[in-house]
């Protein structure tokens, strides 16, 4: 059984924000709620158990305003629901990560106390699921387009022949005057010929997205960037990971 500590967190993203360096303690919480339903004249009690599984996230940790961190992400708790993905075994591609398809973000509480740093405290509930995807394109900064062919993720024999969910959330970005920037899934037979699969939206701001496919996903997958247009200096920070239906 593979152990993990929280040094191998490798990002905590809401939507577009990585929130990891002002976070502490991430709480997921998941539970079927019941009903009693003992009869008369039962010696025990029952319960019935409903199908549906109801899920909350907590995240505590200290106050940050830089651009991009905790109170970007949080101040005046925003409506627009957002995908989240965080990796828990570590910024690495072919590493499970965690994706919520939709998070509310509902509660952000700024805790002050004398002689001591400002902590915030964040909760959520799910409007979507819970997914586990593989990370094909860890989170970092990258230039030029170009693809990760060469560092391919092995998804297994079978691949996806149900399609699956990918999921990307893009940190930051600086165009130079592109006029904006591509992710794309790619897969596939034999880790030598790549095409290809899922175009994600195209980006011209931070943004977080999850797109779903109803195609095969072959057994070997890799990302690529691209940009529009022309211009010089331009560099995109993004993760892409792929679960399988």
């Amino acid at each position: 059984m593979s152990k993990y500590n929280s040094a191998d967190c490798g990002f905590f993203c809401i939507g577009p924000y990585n929130c990891l360096s002002a976070i502490g303690k991430i709480v997921e919480t998941a539970s079927k709620p019941t009903t009693e339903t003992t009869p008369l004249g039962a010696d025990g009690e029952q319960f019935w158990q409903k199908g549906r599984v109801a899920r909350t996230l907590i995240q505590e940790g200290w106050f940050d305003d830089s651009a991009g961190s905790v109170h970007d992400a949080l101040n005046d708790l925003p409506a627009v629901d957002l995908p989240l993905l965080f990796a828990p075994r570590g910024n690495v591609a072919g590493k499970k990560a965690v994706g919520y398809s939709v998070v509310n973000r509902v509660a952000y509480d700024i805790q002050l106390q004398e002689g001591d740093v400002t902590l915030a405290k964040a909760e959520y509930t799910i409007g979507g699921v819970r997914e586990e995807p593989t990370i094909v394109m860890p989170l970092a900064l990258r230039t030029t387009g170009a693809n990760t062919d060469a560092s391919y993720v092995d998804l297994g024999v079978a691949g996806g022949p149900n399609g699956g969910a990918v999921y990307e959330s893009v940190t930051a970005l600086t165009l130079g005057g592109y006029t904006n920037a591509i992710l794309k899934l790619r897969h596939s037979s034999d880790h030598i010929t790549f095409t290809p699969l899922v175009t994600m939206t195209a980006v011209t701001v931070p943004i977080a997205e999850r797109k779903t496919t109803v195609s095969a996903i072959l057994q070997y997958v890799s990302g690529s960037w691209e940009y529009t247009g022309t211009g010089t200096g331009q560099n995109i920070t993004s993760v892409l990971g792929v679960h399988l239906f």
